[in-house]
């Protein structure tokens, strides 16, 4: 939401929203599940334009977690190496 939120409404662009995101994220104070792929979502987020962030966390969950496959009807999710986007 906050990924939207900034680039969409506020039209921060998306690197300094990564930049920030991924200093927030190193605070020892702060605990979250999945943080390798978070961080791995950012940096593709940052790259690829017509992917949101929500997409771009499950592409690195996917790859995190050795799944192969997504359940979506978003044809963007076709572009990605070692994911087979199923629709159902």
């Amino acid at each position: 939401e906050l990924t939207h939120f900034l680039n969409r409404t506020q039209k921060v662009p998306r690197k300094p929203i990564v930049a920030a995101l991924l200093d927030i994220l190193g605070n020892q104070g702060l605990s979250t599940d999945h943080p390798t792929a978070i961080r791995e979502a950012l940096f593709l987020w940052e790259r690829h334009s017509p992917l949101s962030f929500p997409d771009c966390f499950h592409l690195a969950l996917a790859r995190q977690l050795d799944v192969t496959q997504i359940y979506t009807f978003d044809r963007k999710m076709n572009r990605y190496p070692g994911i087979t986007r199923v629709e159902s």
